[in-house]
């Protein structure tokens, strides 16, 4: 089947530079809408430039110039949005319904995906005030793609991971906390995170899947569905320092943003959301119209993925064994690897970056040893390194060589519990030769 031509909206934002490259990556004939606003941003112009040069193909286009828009989309067969929906800049979402107009003249356009990827707002009919205006504005957005009859995909990708993991999902920092962290409630509630790359890899992946075709598809990777105490205790694995837990509850959470800016009152409420109510987790994907991500596009067949759409919340009787996630069937997240997970992974394990370092440590997970060309010429075996220093150092490679900073150190640590393969070890010890403290910078960063 011949691939459809994409238009991405806000292809310069954080998650739609990320979706242009997963398009191009994908095959798909590309295309960004240039708006007159991104001539005075040097930074947007040359991101705009990079993504022509890699093949894209850039379509002068103006919100606010209704003909620019209907001839911009009649040139392609899907308009994928990712326009940013943040609370101060929340109108750009009804900017959206500009683009709906469009399409429904034009009449050609197979499929829009709007600006969604956070939680489900068809679950947030009960947010809290000030931030329910962003659930609002995404459900009268959908209510107009219905009425117009366009076909669609809504995303509910959950958690930014660079956003939520690094921090140990605090607030007003993106930085580990040195000391002391903040916990939600009993830091139980699971939620997901998700590599952004691997958003954009699943979105484009919806585009030409009549499964998609008018569901809602909920990204629920295994390996990215995590508690906070969770996240901590890797955290403190990795790192070799324990922090001081400082249990917050509801109540008190939720009186922390009185008298304060918009911003904060915001964060305040979507955070209580996700840490105190689980509404990521919470309910069981299988509607008629709802798919669940991870079952569509699998690496490799799962024995059996119905547990994935059940409620995640769930927590069998005596908790789990250390060193394993519970999960809502009441079977140890080991007893079930095996079985139902793809051997390279997807989601905070996948990046799927292309990077030597990122996929050396990712394919040797499981494998106790790897052969090598040495300096010499000659073959020879690396046998796995268990001990926290070469935990850091590979972390530290890891981070030299993907970019990223903490956020790649953090792939590593969720996906694998700080326990490198031996492909890994051997991609930090050819990164040794070019930044050899660089795992004890990170570390000392905490």
């Amino acid at each position: 089947m011949e691939k459809s031509k994409v238009l991405v909206v806000g292809g310069t934002g954080y998650l739609g530079r990320r979706i242009v490259k997963a398009s191009l990556a994908q095959g798909h004939e590309t295309y960004v809408m240039l708006r007159p606003e991104i001539g005075l941003d040097i930074d947007k112009l040359q991101m705009l430039l990079s993504f022509k040069a890699q093949g894209a193909r850039l379509l002068e286009a103006s919100l606010d110039d209704h003909r620019s828009l209907v001839a911009a989309v009649k040139q392609v067969d899907v308009v994928v949005s990712a326009m940013s929906g943040v609370h101060f800049r929340s109108h750009n979402l009804q900017l959206q319904l500009k683009l709906v107009d469009a399409i429904k003249e034009a009449g050609n356009v197979k499929r829009f995906l709007p600006s969604e990827f956070g939680m489900d707002p068809a679950r947030m009919g009960h947010a809290l005030e000030p931030g329910r205006v962003t659930f609002d504005e995404k459900m009268e957005i959908r209510n107009a793609i219905e009425e117009a009859n366009i076909g669609h995909t809504y995303i509910s990708a959950n958690c930014f991971a660079a956003y939520f993991v690094p921090n140990l999902c605090q607030m007003r920092t993106l930085l580990p906390p040195k000391e002391r962290v903040n916990v939600y409630g009993d830091g139980n509630v699971k939620a997901i995170f998700m590599d952004e790359d691997d958003i954009a890899t699943y979105t484009i992946k919806t585009i030409d899947d009549p499964r998609a075709l008018n569901k809602t598809v909920y990204l629920r990777p295994l390996e990215n569905i995590l508690s906070q105490n969770e996240l901590i205790a890797k955290w403190e694995k990795l790192s070799g320092k324990a922090l001081e837990k400082i249990p917050i509850p509801s109540a008190e959470f939720l009186a922390s943003m009185e008298g304060t800016d918009l911003a904060n009152q915001v964060g305040v409420g979507h955070y209580h959301h996700i840490f105190y109510e689980g509404c990521l987790t919470n309910f069981a994907i299988g509607d008629d119209g709802e798919e669940e991500g991870s079952l569509l596009y699998p690496k490799r067949p799962r024995r059996d993925p119905r547990w994935l759409r059940r409620p995640l919340q769930a927590q069998p009787q005596g908790g789990a064994r250390s060193g394993a996630h519970a999960t809502s069937s009441g079977h140890d997240e080991a007893e079930v690897l095996p079985e139902l997970l793809p051997r390279r992974r997807w989601g905070i394990a996948g990046c799927n970056s292309g990077d030597d370092g990122m996929s050396a440590v990712r394919l040797g997970m499981k494998r106790k040893s790897v052969t090598v060309a040495g300096d010499d010429g000659k073959d020879k075996k690396i046998k796995k390194k268990r001990s926290a220093e070469s935990r850091r150092n590979l972390a530290g490679i890891w981070r030299s060589e993907v970019g990223g900073a903490a956020r790649c150190l953090w792939w590593h640590v969720v996906a694998t519990g700080g326990k490198e393969g031996s492909a890994g070890v051997d991609a930090a010890e050819r990164g040794k030769r070019g930044s050899e403290n660089d795992g004890k910078q990170i570390v000392e960063l905490i």
